[in-house]
């Protein structure tokens, strides 16, 4: 159990870096635990267009079918909100769903 904590816990500090580094995202704080809340952002946008996009990115992605992403409002930005408890879950698992998120977020004509 100490090791699937300690696994699980290293995963999100990774994820959360993955985050930091690129430009087009944002962590809402640095995780404590297995939870990251996070956004996709482009600097030309509003705040209303922004977690416009960021939540019809998440339905975008149930509709996919391929990630669960839940979300959540703080101080009024809309972010995405993962979980990571699947012992299965890899780093390049966190990747392409970060490069799917990419993909959504500047895909103004589906997206809005």
């Amino acid at each position: 159990f100490d090791q699937y904590v300690t696994r699980q816990y290293d995963l999100a500090q990774d994820f959360a870096q993955m985050i930091e580094d690129h430009p087009n995202f944002e962590l809402a704080t640095t995780p404590m635990a297995n939870i990251l809340c996070f956004r996709w952002v482009d600097a030309s946008k509003s705040l209303d267009a922004l977690n416009k996009r960021n939540a019809n990115i998440r339905q975008q992605l149930l509709e996919d079918g391929e990630y669960y992403v839940v979300q959540t409002k703080l101080r009024g930005v809309h972010y995405l909100r993962t979980t990571l408890m699947n012992p299965f879950t890899t780093p390049k698992h966190l990747r392409d769903l970060l490069d799917r998120i990419l993909v959504l977020g500047s895909n103004s004509k589906k997206l809005g």
